[in-house]
């Protein structure tokens, strides 16, 4: 495992103006802070360039408190970033300036003067103090992961506390409970915490349920609404929606619900005629009919309210049906035995002769009348109920039965009733016993009381069948059945169970009516509009029979977009959702479920997205949920289904600020649909290629902290078991400030145990991101991951670009063959920083445990963001302008392809899922299939050059006469004296002469001259210094200089990039290295340059000799001589063993790739392929050469552990040649001594002792 790299862990940020004299006092607060044990990081901002104040938020982020020096270099830039971006922070940020005079539009911010350092020390313990007992466990200890460090939020509690605010306006103390919200979700219509099953519409607990909650009575309610600004406004609504209102049907309370309607927010008031509507007919009447004094006062308010909102059509059509009913309501509550002689009655009579001349006038008033036909019927049925509630008490109530369920289920009763329906009953009493009737279906599951409802409304039909002008008042009692039967069959849990038969004769009361053509159209519509909730039952025979009546008042399939998003805004209310148009939608939405996006507002100010399964009404009335979906398109259903169980997955507990919310959802029953924040201020690819287009490039710091929001994102996700599989800019949005993950179409939560996922079908997986394991086994885990987290690095670097764009226009599977089976790694180009592409480097490790931990990649970037302080980006070098630095964007490349190629199905249908047995049958196939060639495809046309030198040997020196471009004679005043004579070991300082009327760039001719030296090749070809073998010394002699030679000049800022060992002369005397190719060479200046390559043209001749990054785009690099480098040693060795074998042999069989086209030269590269090893070329020199032939330049190695190596090695050589000479030594002594020996025992006569030896 990676070792964690230890960031500094700073209490406070200061941010302070780079002019250090001008920044006040900043150094003597931040010692006095440090006294205190309080560290701080420097944020400095250039006055000439203030920079992006995104940078800021990175830093402070995590940071306790944050200190900001105001001074008036500043000024504009230190206002606009408080206010924009360090206004969410304004409770740990203090500033300081010489006067608070200058911060008086900054009134949000703690203020101190510089010279109140006792005070501003004093406040920043204060905030260091309650930060430390409010902050969370960090991650480091609770997970094996850790993420970016960010601040934690107090942890949710159940428990309340209650404590008193002062409202000055008033001068009154109220009662507040404090509700520490958990971000769970709750059932939309109970409110439940506990019911979070598949069933029904739930919503985010925070997006209804207040942070704090008046204790007070609904007049209190009301005046603290009417005085709270905007923020308190909603809480308030909250706190109605979720408890007020449930209290208030709960204690039978109908004023207080009464009451809530003089508050001015259509939200609320839609809730209230919502609750009160089931109030009045779910409750028992007998119990409500005792209170008539109730029931006055309410009718009282109910038609004041009339009188103020007569001009509001659609506070009328809501508020005209409940006056209906309470005036219903209190008529029986004069009905009940023993009220008939009370007070009642004369206090009735008063109100309805006040009450009459108000209902004349607004039905005189044209406002409403000409503009709804509904408003109209319902006040002409107020009236001539007013008209018939003057007479109570003249004449005896047929509805003074007494118990009312007992009265309805006497036969004879009932009959009586029909009758006097029919014929003598006023229409007050007409609409009491139709309110009495559905108030016992409600109460009671009696199929006598639904056949005497249908008996009624056969009455009523056959009513508007012989007089159609009797239609304006039976239509509001055609209303109230049909509202009545909606109710019931969209029953709640405090409602008695029904069977199917009660239920179907129940729905088909309104078939009596709604499928009728005496009734006009338009009011059939109005009436069919009620039953829009019964299209989304359980029950196939209730839906089907509504689908019937929609189908027979022609209302087709192309409306049903409309009749489920006005379901499930009805459905949502709690949360004030609203949908404001259509995002996108499919061209076959109402032929078949289509998928479609709505644009949306939950609270009249938050942007928010749903997404919803449009059914078809033919699709609705079969009532399978299997069907439902299963018919719409299933790739798209499967990627919302799987995003929603994702983000349900992820939002148990709380919301990261760097992922999408989930605010709302329903499974079951239909519609299926959720409710997403709305993200996406800007899709981050979108943003990233929007720059590119008018070369508008973002800066590093915004990248990196771009990218630091990802892998944060990404980082949670695997703390919470999840891995993504999809990791590109396309999954990713900008919202203000951060990167949001908004794309969880393919993320799976992975297994208790196994810690992987296998996906067989992995269709939709992006294969150019995918890491090889991924590709070969459907493998996925968190290091797949991390290998993506790469791939999206490179893409914001290269600002859009898919990864390995170096190869664009290589077909896929190549490509993929290249990745997986040949080890291809992304380019680095000059526009991603070097300590990116290690990182880069870092993720896309073939083998998985090799790869970086996401946890260190969180740290290794905020490293980054803290050592790039300041604003804005260096200034590039003036080598190339920094369009240069970015690569080119294929256009044919639009959004990631997805699926594999067929020879990797190929491969992995023949094979197991094991690794090794595909890249075996891989090699295997492609050894088959290739062409093996003997004959060179190298001549001497592809080495010949318009520049190229002429040489001529003098007796005692070379002279050198070499066309140059007008570029370079310009960089020429950079090659100093000393480089010449002492490294490039010229006689004197190269000449140059002019040439007019000469074609093509070379305008110049300049001249120098060299020691005497010999061509590399010439001298290896002659094996100059003897057999190779035998004087293996004198080669590597050669090639040590060779190495220094190209050390000394990259110390000098020089690129040599023509590095051949034609080019290469070894001098006689001392076997120092030149090189006669001077106008090749490249100078750039290192000073404030943050990149590493010159962008320049390639020259064909070298093309064999040129590292990848070389031949596909120019980009030339000290790297790349390292790599030429290689070449040059290739092609010594080489020559001294090709001369072995063959003395007529040509130089261009020394040549690299001599045996390889043009057209393949880079397919061979991408493979991995490397000369051979020539035989007289050491192992261990040969393992160098490789490592110099990196395809990634920044893997090779330097000139320094090139010298070390060879001096190693070389060393190591001489010991063992001395130690095998002594050993040889010892030999020869040993068998002198066995020969004296023999001698003697063969009667020699001995030596005296003078003779010797």
């Amino acid at each position: 495992m990676a070792e964690y790299l230890e960031l500094p862990c700073d209490d406070g940020t200061v941010v302070k103006c780079s002019n250090n004299e001008s920044c006040l006092h900043a150094v003597t607060v931040r010692k006095e802070l440090e006294t205190f044990g309080l560290t701080t990081t420097n944020y400095e901002i250039n006055p000439r360039q203030p920079g992006y104040s995104v940078a800021l938020l990175s830093i402070v982020k995590d940071s306790k408190f944050v200190l900001v020096f105001y001074c008036t270099h500043l000024k504009s830039s230190l206002e606009r970033i408080l206010k924009k971006d360090l206004i969410s922070f304004r409770s740990k940020v203090i500033i300081v300036a010489k006067s608070t005079d200058r911060l008086r539009k900054l009134t949000d911010f703690t203020r101190f003067t510089v010279f109140e350092s006792n005070k501003i020390i004093q406040h920043i313990q204060q905030i260091v103090d309650l930060t430390d007992q409010d902050r969370y466990p960090s991650i480091d200890q609770l997970i094996d992961y850790p993420l970016l460090p960010q601040r934690k939020k107090k942890p949710y509690t159940e428990q309340t506390n209650v404590k008193q605010l002062d409202t000055s306006h008033t001068q009154d103390k109220f009662e507040f409970t404090t509700n520490i919200v958990p971000s769970g979700f709750i059932h939309a219509d109970t409110f439940d915490t506990s019911d979070t099953g598949n069933r029904g519409t739930h919503v985010l607990r925070s997006s209804c349920i207040p942070k704090v909650s008046v204790v007070s009575s609904v007049n209190e309610i009301k005046r603290r609404f009417n005085g709270a600004t905007e923020e308190g406004r909603e809480d308030l609504s909250k706190q109605i929606m979720s408890s007020t209102i449930k209290d208030l049907i709960k204690n039978g309370d109908f004023l207080g619900m009464i009451n809530l309607l003089d508050i001015d927010d259509r939200r609320i008031q839609t809730s209230v005629f919502s609750a009160i509507d089931t109030y009045q007919l779910q409750t028992s009447l007998c119990s409500r009919c005792i209170r008539g004094t109730e029931m006055l006062k309410g009718a009282k308010h109910l038609f004041e309210l009339c009188r103020k909102w007569s001009a509001n059509q659609f506070a009328m059509v809501s508020l005209l049906p409940l006056t209906l009913d309470t005036t219903a309501v209190l008529y029986l509550s004069s009905c009940v035995s023993g009220l008939a002689q009370s007070n009642l009655g004369p206090a009735i009579q008063t109100f309805t002769e006040n009450s009459l001349p108000l209902v004349n006038k607004i039905i005189l008033d044209n406002s409403l009348s000409a503009s709804s036909s509904q408003c109209q019927y319902l006040l002409l049925s107020l009236r001539k109920m007013l008209d018939n509630l003057k007479c109570i008490g003249m004449n005896p109530s047929p509805l003074q039965m007494g118990n009312f369920r007992d009265a309805l289920m006497n036969e004879s009763n009932r009959d009586a009733l029909k009758i006097k329906f029919a014929k003598s009953m006023t229409y007050l009493e007409q609409y009491s016993l139709l309110m009495v009737v559905i108030n016992q279906i409600m109460l009671k599951s009696e199929l006598q009381i639904v056949a005497f409802l249908s008996d009624l409304a056969l009455i009523l039909v056959d009513k508007v069948t012989k007089k159609s002008k009797c239609m304006q008042t039976i239509y509001p009692q055609l209303l109230l059945m049909t509202k009545g039967v909606v109710q019931r069959l969209c029953k709640g849990s405090h409602l008695p169970r029904t069977t199917a038969e009660y239920q179907m004769k129940l729905c088909r009361v309104s078939n009596l009516f709604i499928d009728n053509s005496k009734i006009s159209q338009m009011d059939r519509l109005h009436i069919l509009n009620l039953t829009e909730p019964l299209l989304f039952k359980e029950s196939k025979d209730i839906v089907q029979n509504i689908v019937y009546l929609y189908s027979t008042n022609k209302h087709m399939s192309k409306d049903i977009r409309e009749k489920v998003s006005k379901h499930i805004v009805h459905q949502l209310s709690v949360i004030n959702f609203k949908i404001d148009g259509v995002i996108h939608q499919s061209v076959n939405v109402g032929l078949e479920p289509s998928w479609v996006k709505f644009a949306g507002t939950v609270s009249e100010e938050k942007n928010v997205v749903l997404h919803a399964l449009i059914p078809t009404l033919h699709c609705i009335s079969e009532g399978s949920m299997k069907d439902y979906k299963y018919k719409a398109n299933k790739g798209e259903t499967r990627k919302h289904l799987n995003t929603l169980d994702i983000l349900r997955h992820l939002q148990d507990e709380k919301i990261h600020h760097n992922l999408i919310q989930l605010i709302a959802f329903q499974c079951r029953p239909l519609p299926i649909f959720y409710i997403t924040d709305q993200s996406i201020d800007y899709d981050l690819n979108a943003h990233l290629l929007d720059a590119r287009r008018v070369f508008r490039w973002i800066s590093y710091r915004e990248l990196t902290t771009m990218v630091a929001d990802a892998v944060n994102a990404v980082g949670y996700l695997h703390n919470k078991a999840v891995i993504h599989r999809n990791v590109t800019t396309f999954a990713f949005s900008l919202r203000k400030n951060n990167v949001v993950l908004h794309d969880f179409s393919v993320s799976k939560v992975l297994g208790n145990n196994t810690g992987f996922i296998s996906d067989l079908e992995n269709t939709q997986i992006p294969v150019l991101w995918s890491a090889p394991e991924s590709i070969l086994e459907d493998h996925y885990d968190t290091k797949t991951d991390t290998w993506m987290i790469g791939q999206f690095i490179y893409e914001v670097f290269t600002h859009g670009c898919h990864p390995y764009t170096e190869v664009y226009g290589t077909p896929t599977e190549q490509l993929l063959e290249y990745i997986v089976f040949q080890d291809l790694k992304p380019q680095k180009w000059p526009c991603i920083p070097k300590d990116i592409h290690d990182i880069i480097i870092g993720c896309c490790m073939t083998k998985p445990e090799d790869r970086i931990d996401i946890c260190r990649i969180g740290k290794l970037l905020n490293s980054i963001l803290i050592s790039l302080n300041g604003g804005r980006r260096n200034l590039i070098s003036h080598i190339f302008e920094e369009d240069k630095k970015y690569p080119e964007l294929d256009l044919r490349y639009g959004v990631p392809e997805r699926g594999l190629p067929s020879l990797f199905k190929q491969l992995k249908q023949n094979n197991t899922q094991n690794r090794h047995v595909i890249r075996k049958s891989y090699f295997n196939l492609r050894t088959s299939q290739r062409r093996i060639l003997n004959e060179l495809q190298i001549t001497q046309a592809d080495i010949k050059a318009a520049d190229k030198p002429l040489i001529q040997a003098k007796h005692s020196f070379i002279a050198v006469y070499e066309p140059v471009t007008v570029d370079f004679i310009q960089s020429l005043p950079h090659l100093d004296k000393q480089t010449s004579t002492e490294v490039l070991q010229m006689l004197d300082s190269p000449s140059r002469e002019e040439r007019r009327n000469i074609p093509g760039n070379y305008q110049y001719l300049l001249k120098y001259k060299l020691h005497k030296s010999t061509n590399l090749l010439e001298l290896a070809f002659k094996h100059f210094y003897g057999d190779p073998e035998e004087n293996e010394f004198a080669y590597l002699k050669i090639v040590h200089n060779l190495v220094k030679f190209i050390g000394e000049m990259h110390k000098r800022n020089w690129i040599l990039r023509d590095l051949c060992a034609d080019n290469i002369f070894v001098l006689d005397i001392n076997q120092e290295i030149t090189m006669p190719r001077l106008g090749r060479m490249l100078w750039f200046d290192s000073n404030g340059v943050l990149d590493d390559c010159i962008i320049d043209e390639v020259k064909q001749d070298r093309r064999r000799w040129l590292p990848i990054e070389v031949i596909q785009n120019g980009q030339y690099s000290k790297e790349g001589d390292i790599y030429m480098l290689a070449m040059v040693i290739y092609e010594l060795y080489m020559a001294l063993d090709v001369h072995q074998h063959d003395n007529m042999a040509s130089e261009l069989a020394c040549a690299p790739f001599a045996k390889v086209s043009i057209s393949e030269l880079l397919k061979t590269l991408y493979s991995g392929e490397v000369p051979m090893q020539p035989d007289v070329c050491p192992d261990w020199l040969y393992d160098i050469m490789k490592l110099c032939w990196n395809r990634d330049r920044t893997r090779r190695p330097t000139t320094n552990y090139i010298l070390k190596e060879i001096s190693r090695n070389m060393e190591i050589m001489r010991k063992m040649e001395s130690s095998k000479q002594e050993v040889n030594n010892h030999s020869d002594q040993e068998m002198y001594d066995e020969l004296e020996d023999s001698e003697l025992e063969g009667d020699y006569e001995p030596l005296n002792d003078t003779n010797s030896i």
